[in-house]
């Protein structure tokens, strides 16, 4: 990507076009709120000028607790061993998130909007996959071996 374009600038174009709001941070950073199947998400993209990097980050309300239960980090590892993109970890103030670092160096600006809208659909729709379980076990305390192959299936479709 030239130097001279900012990145943040045409994931504010992608969420103008798309009608999602836009909220800009800090002149590296971008938030985006994007509606879903039954909640909303808050995805922030992060500029990493020097390097050419652009940190995703997708979570919603769903936060863990301090001492999480085993159950929920065995799912939050089986979440990740299942992705072939990105991973979710927990963030500092608890919140469950999706994480993606994109190398946009040497991209152009159309190749880079559709990277955007694959990453931000790749991070909504893993988001829509496991949110439900994470939920799950944090309210309930466990998950079982059939949640577990449930989760693992995928969404396709709507109701």
């Amino acid at each position: 990507m030239q130097d001279a374009l900012n990145p943040l600038m045409i994931i504010e174009a992608v969420a103008d076009y798309n009608d999602w709001e836009c909220n800009w941070l800090s002149d590296t950073e971008v938030a985006i709120v994007i509606p879903s199947l039954s909640i909303s998400y808050e995805v922030h993209f992060i500029w990493e000028k020097e390097g050419g990097h652009l940190h995703l980050i997708c979570f919603s309300n769903l936060e863990a607790e301090k001492n999480s239960s085993v159950d929920f980090l065995r799912l939050l590892m089986l979440a990740n061993q299942k992705l072939w993109i990105g991973s979710f970890s927990v963030l500092e103030n608890n919140i469950i998130a999706y994480r993606h670092v994109l190398h946009i160096k040497g991209v152009g600006a159309n190749d880079f909007e559709a990277l955007v809208d694959e990453a931000i659909s790749i991070a909504i729709e893993e988001s829509d996959s496991f949110f439900p379980g994470f939920e799950k076990v944090l309210q309930h305390g466990n998950l079982s071996s059939d949640d577990l192959d449930l989760l693992s299936l995928g969404v396709e479709g709507s109701a």
